[in-house]
């Protein structure tokens, strides 16, 4: 098993993120920013509040992935001495969540178990402002 420390925790959530683009739902201020396209929903992003949600079973099968084999014990440590993982009531590292509350096509999902990371999203990222070009 690869120790967290192989890879830098940031890099391993934002390619946790990359590889799962399209199981995420954003919402900023209780509006819709980016639907999930994919088959499930792994995540969910509040730019609000700068929270990220990620289903605990999904972040759990990547870190242990060939190629990956990453003890979530030792992810967990390493989330928590950085300040990127929310920490609920004293010293659950999860906590169950719907992750489509706000999205009318996810009323149908259950709560299940979510790890909550401090996101670095600036407001606009996906607010759809695009620059004006001049041709």
């Amino acid at each position: 098993m690869f120790s967290v420390s192989t890879r830098s925790i940031k890099s391993l959530l934002g390619d946790f993120f990359n590889n799962n683009v399209n199981g995420f739902l954003a919402l900023n201020d209780g509006k819709v920013v980016m639907e999930p396209r994919g088959p499930k929903v792994v995540g969910r992003i509040e730019i609000h509040s700068g929270v990220q949600y990620i289903a605990a079973s999904a972040i759990e099968n990547y870190l242990s992935a060939p190629g990956m084999q990453i003890s979530v014990a030792a992810a967990e440590k390493e989330w928590k001495k950085a300040g990127v993982l929310v920490v609920h009531d004293g010293d659950k590292l999860t906590k169950k969540q719907r992750l489509t509350t706000g999205w009318k096509q996810g009323t149908h999902q259950n709560a299940v178990k979510c790890y909550a990371f401090k996101t670095e999203l600036p407001e606009d990222f996906f607010d759809g402002d695009r620059p004006e070009t001049t041709d």
